[in-house]
């Protein structure tokens, strides 16, 4: 019981919150990074303290080459199904942030991986399974409540899109960490669907919450 309080509290309970408070006022989108942030150092240290975690042994590029060539295989039919649907649904968005923000693209393609998508993996991946596996008693319930936990962690967006979306991508992220234990593999496979989502032509949906965070806080300052 304590378990399910626990999960229910923490991992649905607070990004509830966050809803809320982005519903009751959008500047509060721009503490989602810092939240992300501070969460992962607190897993962190948790990690360390409880399971003597280091970066190293975490890490693990060196995978067997099933492994790899799963998680690439996958990638390459997953994002011909994406690139497929949104040229059925709004064929206009296809490379619309290469195509009419260059720039805004290469920093999301220099910068994602390592501001969002390194603090996802630690908490989603590396604490929920050291700290759940055994307890919830089945790795199936572990890895599908997991991934509802991390798409609910989205909620804040206010975009259920991106709920939908990180749902099928937590199944697999944490499916491929159960399978080889590498935080870099399940990095590297977030960072792929991350950053395709926004090369091929779903920035709008994915970037609606934080464009209307940044128009609030140039409200406030008086820029716009």
């Amino acid at each position: 019981m304590r378990t399910w309080l626990e999960i229910v509290g923490i991992w649905f309970g607070l990004p509830l919150l966050g809803l809320a408070l982005v519903r009751w006022d959008a500047q509060w989108s721009i503490a989602v990074i810092p939240t992300l942030w501070l969460g992962a150092i607190v897993g962190w240290l948790w990690l360390r303290q409880r399971h003597g975690w280091n970066w190293r042994r975490a890490w693990r590029w060196r995978i067997r080459a099933r492994e790899r060539r799963r998680v690439l295989l996958r990638f390459v039919l997953v994002a011909a199904l994406l690139a497929a649907a949104l040229a059925i649904i709004a064929p206009k968005q296809l490379l619309l942030l290469p195509r009419e923000d260059p720039l805004q693209w290469v920093l999301i393609l220099c910068f994602y991986t390592w501001i969002s998508v390194l603090p996802q993996s630690v908490l989603w991946r590396e604490v929920w399974f050291r700290r759940y596996q055994k307890a919830l008693g089945s790795r199936w319930l572990a890895v599908w409540l997991g991934a509802a936990a991390f798409a609910w962690g989205h909620i804040v967006f206010d975009n259920l899109l991106i709920v939908g979306l990180t749902l099928m991508g937590g199944v697999m992220f944490n499916w491929t960490w159960l399978r080889t234990r590498s935080l870099c593999w399940t990095m590297i496979e977030h960072a792929l669907y991350g950053l395709w989502l926004f090369t091929i032509g779903y920035s709008p949906w994915i970037l609606a919450g934080s464009l209307k965070a940044l128009d609030a806080v140039r409200q406030a300052v008086g820029l716009s």
